[in-house]
């Protein structure tokens, strides 16, 4: 692990550098692991009348195909129930949530720049997210999962910047992510992986 202090000068001095941050939401801004494992194990319990038989462990996140391997017949409509309920059930568990300073200072210090939020999560979630750690405001552009494409994040906001050679710093915690963005054109020296910092 590299250590937390120093990466932030490093990360910093390449975010005043780029024309475009990108940051991630769950994970990168705001770890909301616990939060989401708590509102799927409630969304879980009242679709299927059962418990999940797993232990919260931090940094591994519940999701639909998590749930597809821990709930043996789980079907595709059961899956979309749950996920619906967890998502309207979810403000419940944000007290849960945490901020993660060193990401939050850095959006901080980018004001003025185009700063984007390039998330997988749905709108309202999303939203209840930056509305709870007051981050709604400092995004000059956000990227939500489009329920009825469900485009790539990264793909939809290639199609959206403007095309040309501006310089791109992009802050992630998720390799598929990591991986979307590079077949993106976004180079490998462009993207933080904020799982190698100590927190």
């Amino acid at each position: 692990m590299v250590d937390g202090n120093q990466a932030r000068e490093e990360w910093l001095a390449k975010a005043e550098r780029a024309e475009v941050i990108v940051f991630d939401l769950d994970g990168t801004l705001v770890d909301s692991d616990h939060a989401n494992f708590l509102a799927y194990k409630d969304a879980v319990m009242f679709v299927l009348s059962t418990q999940i038989e797993i232990d919260f462990t931090p940094g591994a996140r519940i999701t639909r195909e998590v749930l597809e391997e821990i709930v043996p017949g789980i079907t595709d409509k059961q899956i979309e129930e749950i996920a619906l309920l967890k998502e309207r059930t979810y403000h419940k568990y944000l007290s849960e949530t945490k901020a993660i300073p060193r990401l939050i200072e850095i959006v901080a210090r980018v004001q003025g720049k185009e700063v984007v939020l390039a998330t997988n999560s749905r709108r309202c979630r999303a939203e209840m997210l930056l509305n709870h750690h007051g981050l709604v405001e400092k995004f000059t552009r956000k990227i939500y999962r489009d329920a009825e494409s469900k485009r790539d994040k990264y793909v939809q906001l290639m199609d959206e910047l403007q095309k040309g050679s501006m310089s791109m710093l992009v802050f992630e915690n998720d390799e598929k992510d990591i991986e979307s963005a590079i077949a993106c054109g976004i180079g490998i020296d462009q993207i933080i992986d904020v799982r190698r910092i100590a927190r």
